[in-house]
């Protein structure tokens, strides 16, 4: 195996284990933020107050979670797109085929629609705090 091939595969097995170190970190991140700062909003800034727009507040929880299991599932075929590579430099096919093959779209694919559903539970959330504090959406 060429020198360089070594140099990448070393730092593809190196990639795979950060990415396997910072999974419970960043998930949990994630979810309790985005929890925590509606929990919060709902009790301490609305109170007593009736929740107008109580689907909104559902819906922003809703993608906020469909967020977390796009993640979950992009992390767990991380590794796998990582051991994929990794045996595409043992096989001498990582410069003819796709690095991490399928793997690598699926997670590409799984991020970009994390991104979105997470956005739209800002956006949601943002309606929420909208129509609860005197405004109209």
């Amino acid at each position: 195996m060429e020198e360089y091939l070594r140099e990448y595969r070393a730092q593809l097995v190196a990639g795979r284990q950060q990415v396997i170190d910072n999974y419970e970190k960043t998930l949990l991140t994630l979810t309790t933020g985005a929890l925590t700062l509606s929990i919060t909003f709902v009790k301490d800034i609305l109170g007593d107050t009736p929740t107008c727009a109580v689907w909104w507040l559902l819906a922003a929880w809703g993608c906020w979670a469909g967020t977390v299991v796009l993640m979950i599932t992009s992390y767990y075929l991380s590794p796998m797109a990582y051991s994929k590579a990794i045996n595409q430099v043992d096989d001498g096919s990582i410069t003819k085929d796709k690095v991490g093959g399928g793997y690598t779209t699926a997670i590409m694919t799984l991020n970009s629609l994390g991104g979105v559903t997470f956005l739209g539970g800002i956006i949601c959330f943002a309606i929420v705090g909208i129509t609860n504090l005197g405004g109209t959406p």
